[in-house]
C-alpha cells in the first residue's frame, strides 16, 4: 500500500518495463454474483449449444471412490484463473475440479459462490454428492484428456468428462458433463448431456482462490440437458502493459503516470469507438472518464488521441488499431492522486459498454526513492 510520507521532500517512481507479463488482481471484498455477470473480476456468462467433445472411451481414467480428490494433474498449456498462472488442477469426485491441492472433496452438497469457506479456487462443473465408483451398473467414468481443434495454434482446449457418475446411495441419476479448458482467452466451458438432480442442492459455477469473487450460474434443486455455458473475461480477451512510469510524489506536487500497451478484444466484444464512446482509465486509487467525443482520428481513422484537461488531470491519450480485434494504446496523466493505492498498482481500461480490461503494473526489483535536490526541483525523465 501506497502511504504518504508528509513534508519529507522524497518522491517514488516506479519503472517497470514488461514483455508478455499480464497479471491480474482480485482484491475486491466478497460479492455474490448470478448469471450471467460480470462478476466483481470481469466474468460473464452465456449459454451456448450443447457440444461434449465426449473423451469418456479416449481419455485418461481417474480412478475415484466416493468422496475422494484426485494427484495433481497437469494442465497441458499456459492458462490463468482469475488472473493467476496454474498448471495443474485435482478432481474432486463431487462434480468439480480445483486449483489447489485439498483433501477436501466437497462432501456432501454443493456450497454457494463466492464462499470464503475452505474450497475456494474451483470450477463447480455439478458440486453435491456424486459416486463415479456406485455399484450401480454400468459404473461412472472420470476422464481427461487434451482436445485438439482446428485452428490456429492457441487454441487448444483440455477437457474433463463426468461420464454417466451417479448421485451417491441411490445409484441412480446418472450425470453426464464436462469442464474444458480454453488456451484461447482463458476462458472455461461446461457441457452438459443429461444431468438430472436426485434433489438435493447443486452448485455451478467459479471462484477464486479466497474465497471473494465468484461468479454462480446455478445452485439448488437444478439439472440441465443437452446445453453449455461459456465462461470468459468478456469484452476483453486479453490486457497488457509494455511499459509504465508511475510517479508518487509529496504534496503540492501531484502524482503522475506513463503507461503504454496492447489490447484483444475478445469474441464477445461488438467492438469499441473511442471517438463515440466515453474512455475511462484506472491507475490505483486514481480513475477518470474522457467524454464521448473527445477523441479525434488521425492517421486514416486508425488512431484516435486526446489530449485536455478531465477532472482536473492533464491527459494525453492514444488508442491505436492494430488489426480486426487488436489495439496499441498510450496514457500519460499528471495531477492524480494515487494515495492509498496497493503495490502492484491496478490498471483499468474501460471503452464505452465494453467491461473493465484489467490488469497490474508488477514492480521489477526494489523501490527506490529519490531525495530532491536543486533547489527542490526534481528531474523528470518522460
Amino acid at each position: 500500500m501506497i502511504t504518504r510520507a508528509r513534508n519529507l521532500g522524497s518522491f517514488l517512481r516506479a519503472a517497470v518495463w514488461l514483455t508478455t507479463v499480464l497479471i491480474l488482481t482480485s482484491l475486491q471484498p466478497a460479492s455474490a454474483t448470478e448469471f450471467p455477470g460480470p462478476d466483481a473480476f470481469g466474468y460473464v456468462a452465456t449459454m451456448i449449444p450443447a457440444n461434449l467433445r465426449d473423451v469418456s472411451a479416449t481419455g485418461t481414467f481417474v480412478s475415484l471412490e466416493d468422496d475422494q480428490v484426485s494427484g495433481a494433474i497437469p494442465i497441458p498449456f499456459p492458462f490463468r484463473f482469475y488472473g493467476v498462472p496454474v498448471t495443474e488442477l485435482f478432481i474432486s469426485s463431487n462434480g468439480f475440479v480445483t486449483f489447489t491441492a485439498t483433501l477436501d472433496d466437497g462432501c456432501c452438497t454443493g456450497e454457494p459462490i463466492p464462499s470464503a469457506s475452505a474450497l475456494n479456487n474451483l470450477i463447480a462443473g455439478f458440486w453435491e454428492d456424486l459416486n463415479p465408483a456406485s455399484p450401480a451398473l454400468p459404473p461412472g467414468r472420470i476422464r481427461y484428456a487434451l482436445h485438439e481443434t482446428v485452428g490456429p495454434p492457441g487454441n487448444r482446449q483440455f477437457v474433463v468428462g463426468f461420464y454417466t457418475v451417479h448421485h451417491f446411495s441411490s445409484g441412480v441419476f446418472p450425470v453426464t458433463f464436462e469442464i474444458i479448458l480454453h488456451e484461447r482467452g482463458n476462458a472455461i466451458e461446461l457441457q452438459y448431456g443429461s444431468v438430472p438432480s436426485d434433489g438435493g442442492t447443486h452448485t455451478v459455477g467459479i471462484e477464486n482462490a479466497d474465497g471473494t469473487i465468484g461468479l454462480q450460474i446455478a445452485r439448488g434443486n437444478v439439472s440441465f440437458n443437452n446445453q453449455g455455458f461459456f465462461i470468459s473475461l468478456g469484452s476483453f480477451e486479453e490486457l497488457k502493459v509494455a511499459r509504465a512510469d508511475v510517479s508518487f510524489r509529496d504534496e503540492p506536487r501531484p502524482d503522475k503516470y506513463y503507461v503504454r500497451g496492447k489490447f484483444i478484444l475478445s469474441e464477445l466484444s461488438n467492438g469499441i469507438d473511442p471517438v463515440a464512446e466515453p474512455v475511462v482509465v484506472m491507475v490505483g486509487t486514481s480513475a477518470f472518464t474522457i467524454p464521448a467525443g473527445s477523441f479525434k482520428l488521425k492517421k486514416h481513422g486508425r488512431r484516435a488521441e486526446f489530449e485536455g484537461t478531465v477532472d482536473g488531470v492533464s491527459v494525453e491519450a492514444r488508442i491505436e488499431t492494430t488489426g480486426p480485434r487488436s489495439f496499441n494504446y498510450k496514457v500519460r496523466a499528471k495531477g492524480v492522486d494515487l494515495t492509498d493505492s496497493a503495490i502492484p498498482i491496478d490498471f483499468g481500461l474501460k471503452i464505452g459498454a465494453d467491461d473493465f480490461g484489467r490488469t497490474t503494473i508488477p514492480l521489477r526489483g526494489e523501490l527506490e526513492f529519490r531525495e530532491k535536490h536543486h533547489h527542490g526541483h526534481d528531474h523528470d525523465d518522460d
